[in-house]
């Protein structure tokens, strides 16, 4: 294998290492927690390393590699869009159980926000597609300003009556 010809930097052939199933069954717990645990509470470095069988240190200098930073990200994104896509229910149980009017009408209201938004990120079917062009012509010129002085015609006088 040939590096490109255009490369804007250095180029490295080698792929990066895969990440042992300790440090990703680390990174699980660290985000989502232990999976007989309730309350899903993440563990900290410490105590992930340790419930994984390696030392803290090592786990550390796993987390220093771009691709096990990369690993824990995309695991939180995921968590996190698991969460999220619960809202709407727990909204709509707000809405309909809480004696409190402030609550139920926040509750409606912020559905009614996340639906108008989700409408619009998917495109809307009243927006077709095409290209929309604006001509916009510069503006005028400001008219110019004569500002040299009134000089006599030489030869004539303008005191002497012709």
């Amino acid at each position: 294998m040939t590096a490109p010809i255009a490369a804007s930097g250095r180029y490295d052939q080698r792929r990066p290492r895969p990440i042992p199933v300790a440090v990703k069954d680390a990174i699980a717990l660290m985000v989502v927690g232990r999976a007989d645990d309730v309350d899903a509470r993440p563990l900290d470095v410490v105590e992930a390393a340790k419930a994984v069988g390696m030392t803290c240190f090592v786990l550390r200098r796993h987390l220093d590699k771009p691709h096990v930073r990369a690993a824990l990200l995309a695991e939180r994104r995921r968590f996190l869009a698991e969460i999220v896509a619960s809202n709407p229910a727990a909204l709509k149980r707000v809405r309909d159980e809480s004696r409190n009017g402030m609550v139920t009408v926040a509750a409606a209201r912020q559905l009614e926000e996340m639906n108008a938004a989700e409408c619009s990120s998917r495109g809307s079917p009243d927006l077709q597609p095409g290209v929309t062009i604006r001509i916009i012509s510069p503006p005028a010129a400001p008219p110019m300003v004569d500002v040299t002085p009134n000089r006599p015609v030489i030869g004539k006088s303008s005191l002497t009556n012709d």
